[in-house]
């Protein structure tokens, strides 16, 4: 008896399952919501969509099924409690009863099982063609329905304003290895910021000065590059503010019923065709967008020299005697040459009779001294303000101010002004002429314009590549310029 009574509890409980979900898919509101659609019509639009107009059909099947469930179980369900009459009325009979209640429990799953699975995969159809819909629902998942509602002259047009459009609104779909240019500030942010952590070994400071000249270029390189993507993205003000709405409008329309929302697919990509194209009417603007990644190649490259081993040769050359970088070397040569010819025994001719009223002397070893100690300690060579002048007449002063004027004081004054200019001319001439070889960059003559990929193992010489990378800034400027002109 114990067996029966679980046997037909068992069929209840599945009777029970069968009878709720035909209800539930006979009450559904997403069947009776995509029952509304008018598939006819829209079939192209959804079809584009990647949704199946197969799914009206479904729809039917759908209702068709669960009353067709419905009815069947309520038949099962009588001849249930009919069994368990008998269980009730005839315990004698228990085993013809077992009998009877292990073949309806086969029977009803072999009956309903197929035809409830039927069902719960139409009702998952149904949810999947939803989701599927509402993800659809974004400037991405409409741009091929966009593109069909775009006249054939048009798709040009269309298709030209689209890429430009991936590139300014950061909407790449993924099917293009464009960058965009949040991409590009992104980039250029982090350029900044690894010019700036870049740590100077110990070396003499007008080449300390110099070396952070050509750091200072390339962080101004980095501001240009930011300056001109923000400059593009207030160019397209206009257009970005369409494509806002546009997003708002698709968020509202999500919410909305599947029958309301298929209804506007088709002004909303004619909307939305309509924002695409106008982007293609920003070509001149955005084409000058190739330009952040040339640079932003050569920026990569002069990071990665003054990361590599240039700024440690740079400090070891300057303590090697015979390098021209060691200011000792030159301030001998320069105090030699002071002292050296007719010039120079005139110039200790007066010294010695300056000497011999009182006045401060100095000889060959000591002005070598005080040019190689002003070498030392001068920090003051790229700027050429007026403040930075008189810094600099200030600081030599300052060296020489024991000395008599005009003689001996002027004429060291001028020489020690000369090593000043002398030695930074050959720091950057030597820094200048250092060859890169470089795994990527750029190898176009025409500073202005976009370039191609130079080829690795190409080199190219520091010097070229900094001027390289101001004429690039410079150009990104000037486009800035004549727009507000």
């Amino acid at each position: 008896m114990a067996e029966i009574i679980k046997i037909l509890n068992n069929s209840r409980e599945f009777l029970s399952l069968c009878q709720k979900e035909s209800l539930d898919s006979l009450e559904d509101p997403l069947a009776g919501q995509w029952k509304k659609v008018d598939f006819h019509s829209l079939e192209p639009i959804l079809t584009t969509l990647g949704i199946s107009s197969e799914l009206h059909f479904y729809c039917k099947q759908y209702h068709e099924k669960a009353k067709k469930l419905s009815r069947e179980t309520s038949l099962l369900t009588n001849e249930l409690e009919n069994i368990e009459a008998d269980v009730l009325l005839k315990p004698s009979r228990s085993p013809q009863v077992l009998s009877a209640a292990q073949n309806f429990a086969h029977d009803c799953r072999q009956n309903l099982e197929p035809r409830l699975d039927d069902l719960l995969g139409l009702r998952t159809t149904l949810k999947l063609a939803d989701q599927a819909l509402k993800e659809r629902l974004s400037l991405a998942g409409l741009i091929e329905l966009a593109r069909t509602q775009t006249t054939n002259q048009k798709k040009i047009i269309f298709d030209t304003g689209y890429a430009y459009f991936s590139i300014i609104a950061d909407e790449n779909d993924g099917q293009n290895n464009a960058k965009t240019i949040q991409d590009h500030f992104a980039a250029a942010a982090t350029l900044e910021r690894q010019l700036e952590e870049i740590e100077l070994p110990d070396l003499p400071p007008i080449l300390h000065d110099i070396i952070n000249q050509q750091i200072k270029t390339g962080l101004e390189a980095t501001a240009a590059t930011k300056d001109f993507i923000t400059f593009c993205t207030n160019s397209c003000k206009t257009e970005l503010n369409n494509a806002k709405e546009f997003h708002d409008r698709l968020n509202a329309l999500r919410d909305m019923e599947i029958q309301e929302i298929t209804s506007q697919l088709q002004p909303v990509a004619e909307k939305l065709s309509a924002i695409i194209c106008e982007f293609y009417y920003k070509a001149d603007l955005v084409k000058n967008i190739d330009r952040l990644e040339i640079l932003g190649q050569d920026l990569r490259l002069l990071l990665e020299t003054f990361k590599g081993n240039f700024l440690e040769e740079l400090a070891s050359r300057t303590g090697t005697e015979t390098s021209p970088l060691h200011p000792a070397g030159l301030a001998q040569k320069m105090s030699k040459n002071y002292f050296a010819g007719i010039k120079g025994l005139l110039r200790i001719i007066k010294l010695l009779f300056g000497s011999a009223s009182g006045r401060q002397m100095i000889s060959e070893t000591e002005l070598k001294e005080k040019l190689q100690t002003i070498l030392s300690t001068c920090s003051l060579y790229c700027s050429d303000s007026k403040n930075a002048i008189e810094k600099m007449k200030k600081f030599i002063h300052g060296h020489l101010e024991m000395y008599q004027k005009p003689f001996p004081y002027n004429e060291l004054f001028a020489v020690s002004k000369k090593i000043i200019v002398q030695y930074g001319e050959t720091v950057e001439k030597e820094i200048f002429r250092y060859q890169i070889n470089p795994s990527r960059g750029t190898d176009r003559e025409d500073e202005d314009a976009p370039g191609q990929n130079q080829l690795p193992g190409k080199k190219i010489s520091l010097g070229r590549l900094i001027a390289r990378i101001e004429a690039r800034a410079s150009a990104l400027q000037r486009i800035q310029s004549d727009d507000n002109e």
